[in-house]
C-alpha cells in the first residue's frame, strides 16, 4: 500500500501543534494546575483527529495569532473567568537561575497593574506553597513558592502596584500547599515583563521591560 503523504503530514502537524498547546498552558503561569477558563481555551485550541482541514487551520490561527502564542512571545495573559478576558495585566516571565543548565520559563502575573514601566521582579524559589489574593472583580494575585513566607513576600512586592479601584480593603491572601502531585521546585530569576492593556482580548503587548539574561 503506497504511503499516504498527506495523512502522515497532517498527523505530524497535529501532534506537534497539540504538544505546543499543552506545554504553553501547562507552564505559562508558573503553576502546574490550570483553572477551568484556561482549560476551556486550551481545549478550543487542540486539534481533534476528526476535525476538517479548515477547522484545524482555524485552531492553529487561534493559538498563534488571536491569542498571540508565537515562538517569540513567552508570556500569556491570564483568563480569570470566561466572562472577563479584558483584564489589563503585567506578565513577568521567569527563567531558571542556572540557565542554560536548567531550561523552561515560568510566569508571574499581576492583574490591573498600575505601576511603572520598570516593574520590580525579585528572584524567587518556585514551590508548592501558595498565597492567593482575590481582587474585587474576581481576578487574583497568586504566588507559588518553596515556603509560605516566600509566596507571601511575592504578593507583598506587587500589591502596591495594583489599581486601587480593584483592591479589597483587607490584605488577607488565602494560603495552602499544592497536594496530590509532585510540584516542581526551582530557583528563578526575572527575564522580561510584558504589559497587556486588554488582557486576553487582543493579546497585544503595549510595552516590555527586559531584565537581562538569556533564554
Amino acid at each position: 500500500m503506497p504511503l499516504d503523504h498527506r495523512r502522515l503530514t497532517r498527523k505530524i502537524l497535529i501532534e506537534r501543534h497539540n504538544y505546543n498547546v499543552v506545554q504553553v498552558f501547562k507552564h505559562a503561569h508558573g503553576r502546574d494546575v490550570i483553572n477551568e477558563p484556561e482549560a476551556a481555551v486550551r481545549n478550543a485550541c487542540l486539534i481533534k483527529t476528526k476535525d476538517t482541514d479548515s477547522l484545524a487551520i482555524l485552531k492553529v490561527l487561534l493559538f498563534s495569532e488571536v491569542l498571540g502564542f508565537t515562538q517569540h512571545k513567552l508570556s500569556m495573559p491570564e483568563l480569570y473567568t470566561l466572562q472577563a478576558s479584558n483584564i489589563p495585566q503585567l506578565c513577568i516571565t521567569y527563567i531558571p537561575i542556572h540557565y542554560p543548565k536548567q531550561r523552561g520559563y515560568y510566569q508571574f502575573t499581576i492583574p490591573h497593574y498600575a505601576g511603572s514601566h520598570v516593574p520590580p521582579a525579585p528572584f524567587y524559589h518556585k514551590g508548592k506553597h501558595y498565597r492567593i489574593w482575590k481582587l474585587k472583580d474576581g481576578s487574583t494575585l497568586q504566588a507559588y513558592a518553596n515556603s509560605d513566607e516566600g509566596a507571601l513576600q511575592m504578593l507583598e512586592t506587587y500589591r502596591g502596584h495594583i489599581n486601587p479601584q480593584f483592591k479589597p480593603a483587607e490584605f488577607n491572601p488565602r494560603k495552602g500547599e499544592v497536594s496530590g502531585h509532585k510540584h516542581k521546585q526551582i530557583e528563578l530569576k526575572p527575564f522580561r515583563a510584558d504589559y497587556y492593556p486588554q488582557g486576553l482580548n487582543s493579546g497585544i503587548v503595549e510595552w516590555q521591560h527586559w531584565y537581562g539574561g538569556s533564554i
